[in-house]
């Protein structure tokens, strides 16, 4: 009866999708059902009644091996992997391939003291591959997912930079108008009170809201200038110079105003040279520092500055707070560092911002016109700052070529100068007009006015022979200065002209490129300056002394 009855067990083992096998305590194998003919390719009839370890090695091994002992001796089901490959058996499984199963042994009552072995045999080989085809989609799926977030964020980060830097350029447009109609005004405020003052004697007691107003308006000067540096419209003559010198002798001029505040310099001992304007430069450094100033000013601390060179790829530039298309190359870099209370993000995201400040009596141009006289030279700016730590402003500015020298400045003597001639001072501001007039008739110069461009051709016109030099006004309406130099050259080529404007000379001179004028002086001017441009661009045409 137990015969039949494992007779019918077999028949339907044998037709489960599993491999099975039993094994005798000796490793005879008892049953080998067709799945593991399919598998092995070796048939049942070969394989009954011989020595499984014999013919599957690994089956000695001691992994094995002691799980079968345990089964044996009535030990509780176990499961174990193998792998088999064409070497181990003469099966028709092609060269290198490796077959992977899961087995289950059981334990199953048989005759005698020790227990038969059953093998469930599960192939998983498909399985397997399918699981890390699975593993690698998702890990790739993962990857991508992962450059995606990326390249989004990148392009949030560049499309957020886009707009600071447009809103700056809009800003940037914005300020340079006022700016440069504010220096028109302020030329008529300075002339009018110099002009007051040299008419007042010295012990006048009207004398002192004269300076104050002078004082008030020079201060204005100073506001606007930070306004045309923002907008990258300052005044920029540039020259060969190394702003680390620049930098010891900001901290010399602001020595008395720098309070408690340590100073140290890390400059390297051969000098660091840029092409830049050194007025632009010093101001540049005088606002940095003046700001590290004030970030330690409650509780004391030190400033530090230092510089060098570095090479700078695309993407560090990128990085950088101005996000102008700035070629790879050698840099030249100066540092700021305070120990003071440092920035949160948001102060930082504003920080730059016009008007914008953390002070009290803050103006909220410092920073503002470093980030224009950056971008006028072509360079750029990285602020890292941690609350609680300090801030570190690093400014990077194009290293000047190789060859380029520091040249000392020549001093500039002011020839004497005779001149017989009249002065054309053309201007569509007539405050402007009226108190240039009234400064170089003072001075005993021939004075001629006109309102505009029209109105300037037509007077040349007149008396080109009796006019010497034409101050003009770089930009009014109707006719432009550029169009209106052209007009007086077309009456007389070598007419003289000193361009005036509340914009900067390198505009001025961009802008006149193909026009040679003589001088060029920057609104506001004081009454004294002008009338040495004016003598500096005259030639001697006579005999009465100015």
């Amino acid at each position: 009866m137990a015969d039949a009855s494992q007779s019918v067990s077999y028949a339907l083992l044998d037709h489960v999708p599993l491999g099975i096998c039993v094994l005798s305590a000796d490793f005879e194998v008892r049953f080998w059902n067709s799945c593991l003919e399919s598998w092995t390719g070796i048939a049942r009839s070969e394989i009954l009644g011989t020595d499984l370890s014999e013919r599957f090695r690994h089956f000695r091994e001691p992994l094995y091996f002691q799980r079968l002992e345990m089964i044996f001796d009535g030990g509780p089901p176990t499961i174990f992997s193998s792998q088999l490959h064409r070497h181990l058996i003469p099966s028709p499984l092609p060269d290198g391939q490796l077959r992977i199963q899961h087995a289950v042994v059981t334990g199953i009552a048989a005759s005698g003291q020790r227990s038969d072995a059953m093998l469930s045999i599960q192939d998983v080989t498909d399985l397997t591959r399918h699981l890390e085809e699975h593993r690698d989609l998702r890990h790739r799926a993962m990857r991508d997912m992962r450059e995606r977030q990326r390249a989004e964020e990148e392009r949030r980060q560049l499309e957020a930079k886009i707009q600071y830097s447009q809103k700056l350029e809009s800003l940037g447009v914005l300020a340079g108008g006022i700016a440069h109609d504010f220096n028109n005004l302020l030329v008529g405020v300075l002339g009018n009170a110099d002009l007051a003052l040299t008419k007042q004697p010295a012990a006048a007691p009207s004398r002192r809201y004269l300076e104050s107003i002078v004082d008030s308006a020079q201060r204005a000067a100073e506001l606007s200038n930070q306004m045309l540096a923002f907008s990258g419209r300052g005044k920029f003559v540039t020259k060969i110079l190394d702003p680390g010198e620049l930098a010891r002798d900001v901290v010399r001029l602001l020595e008395m105003s720098l309070g408690d505040a340590e100073i140290r310099f890390e400059l390297p001992s051969k000098p660091l040279i840029i092409e830049a304007d050194p007025t632009q430069i010093r101001q540049l450094l005088m606002n940095l520092v003046t700001n590290a100033s004030d970030a330690i000013l409650e509780q004391g601390g030190v400033i530090t500055i230092t510089g060098g060179t570095i090479s700078c790829d695309t993407t560090y530039l990128r990085e950088s707070h101005v996000i102008d298309d700035l070629p790879a190359g050698s840099y030249v870099y100066l540092d700021v560092i305070d120990d003071g209370p440092g920035m949160d993000a948001e102060t930082l995201d504003k920080v730059f911002d016009p008007f914008f400040t953390t002070k009290f009596a803050g103006r909220g141009m410092g920073l503002a016109a470093v980030l224009g006289i950056v971008r006028g030279h072509r360079g750029t700016l990285r602020v890292d700052s941690v609350v609680g730590e300090g801030t570190v402003f690093r400014v990077l500015l194009p290293a000047a070529s190789k060859g380029e020298e520091l040249v000392a400045e020549a001093p500039v003597s002011e020839p004497e100068v005779e001149v017989d001639g009249a002065i054309l001072v053309v201007d569509d501001e007539e405050a402007v007009r009226t108190v240039v007039r009234r400064v170089l008739e003072d001075r005993g110069f021939e004075v001629m006015t006109a309102s505009d461009g029209y109105e300037a051709i037509e007077v040349f016109g007149e008396h080109a022979d009796r006019i010497a030099l034409v101050l003009l006004d770089m930009t009014m309406p109707r006719l432009s200065g550029h169009e209106t130099s052209k007009a007086l050259r077309r009456i007389r080529e070598e007419v003289r002209v000193v361009l005036t404007s509340g914009y900067s000379e390198e505009v001025a001179r961009n802008q006149f490129a193909d026009q040679p004028i003589v001088g060029f002086l920057q609104k506001p001017y004081r009454p004294d300056e002008m009338v040495a441009k004016v003598r500096q661009n005259l030639r001697v045409q006579g005999s009465a002394r100015v």
